[in-house]
């Protein structure tokens, strides 16, 4: 993990990021993220899982295209960071790699049901006020 800093920083501008916003991506402040690239500290605790399986999704080009577009979307880096984030918890809830975790999404029907059925009602709700409508 000690070299994972070079990682971070290629992984970080092939998706066009700045620090701050590649912190954000992962749920870490940006000075946080700068000492990872630096290597003065490595990713610990509930972030090294993270980190690791974001590096092993900008190994995978399919995956890694969905992220960047999901950053050029109207979503930004904040659905980013929602879709990082759930492609994190499937994985890491079936014990599956960023491979397994592709095909997954692409041929196991009951996950995108599920998905799918979240997103119909998402639609169907009338947004608060406040919030933006996605």
């Amino acid at each position: 993990m000690k070299k994972v800093g070079p990682k971070i920083r290629a992984l970080r501008e092939e998706l066009g990021l700045n620090q701050k916003e590649f912190g954000k991506l992962v749920l870490v402040d940006h000075n946080t993220e700068s000492k990872w690239e630096q290597r003065e500290e490595v990713p610990g605790g509930a972030h090294k899982k993270k980190v690791e399986f974001l590096l092993q999704v900008g190994e995978h080009q399919e995956l890694k295209e969905v992220i960047k577009e999901t950053i050029e979307s109207d979503g930004g880096i904040s659905a980013a960071a929602g879709l990082v984030g759930m492609l994190f918890g499937i994985a890491n809830a079936q014990g599956i790699s960023v491979n397994n975790l592709w095909q997954q999404l692409s041929f196991d029907s009951y996950l995108m049901v599920g998905i799918n059925k979240l997103k119909q009602r998402r639609m169907n709700e009338k947004p608060p006020e406040n919030r933006r409508n996605d």
